[in-house]
């Protein structure tokens, strides 16, 4: 069992819930006219780069540098030097997607998902958040602006998505990686800033 929620955790790491998110904005059927393939392949590609392979790439170093005794950083403090790291590339990756990337909302997510980065490390200062609720939650949202502002069906994606966050929490728990209310502030505080984000941003997003 322990091995298992461990690979749950793994396979739903926070690193790939953006990419996930930005597949769900692309495939959720809102946009009017076919998005150029040049366009896809780009974002998906800074998408990896910035949010999964930098940020991975610098935990080996973290572990030799004992600024962490394993990959799983479960303190507070071993979690500042990866989280700083992962905020700043993130913050890179939406530059790039603001400069490159002519669509509205996937500026509006990339900045969302930047925010989120800025918050967890601000917070992470102050107590213990999960972080993988925490982009959990900011799917949610995500998925939330993407129903009620565009009348995108995605209730199959919505239910998949409610099971996988019962099934990570669950992990998480189960792990004794964070306590109860560390799995719902995390969730909540994701929710929040996605959702805030793409609801006060200008524009209805689709303009590219």
């Amino acid at each position: 069992m322990n091995k298992a929620a461990n690979i749950i955790s793994v396979i739903f790491h926070p690193l790939v819930m953006p990419l996930v998110g930005f597949f769900i904005i692309f495939n959720s059927g809102i946009f009017e006219v076919n998005i150029p393939s040049e366009v896809l392949k780009f974002t998906y590609l800074v998408v990896i780069l910035f949010s999964i392979f930098l940020p991975l790439s610098i935990i080996p170093f973290l572990v030799y540098w004992k600024l962490a005794q394993n990959i799983e950083f479960n303190s507070r403090q071993e979690r500042f030097a990866p989280t700083f790291f992962a905020a700043l590339s993130l913050v890179i990756l939406y530059i790039f997607i603001n400069q490159k990337v002519p669509i509205d909302l996937i500026q509006a997510f990339s900045f969302s998902i930047a925010c989120s980065a800025m918050v967890l490390l601000f917070l992470n200062l102050l107590f213990k958040i999960s972080m993988h609720l925490m982009v959990l939650g900011g799917i949610t949202g995500l998925m939330a602006i993407l129903t009620i502002e565009y009348s995108a069906d995605l209730f199959f994606w919505l239910s998949i998505l409610i099971f996988i966050t019962g099934l990570v929490s669950s992990a998480r728990l189960y792990l004794k990686a964070h306590k109860p209310i560390e799995i719902i502030s995390g969730y909540v505080i994701g929710f929040l800033i996605n959702y805030s984000v793409l609801f006060f941003t200008p524009n209805k997003y689709l303009n590219w």
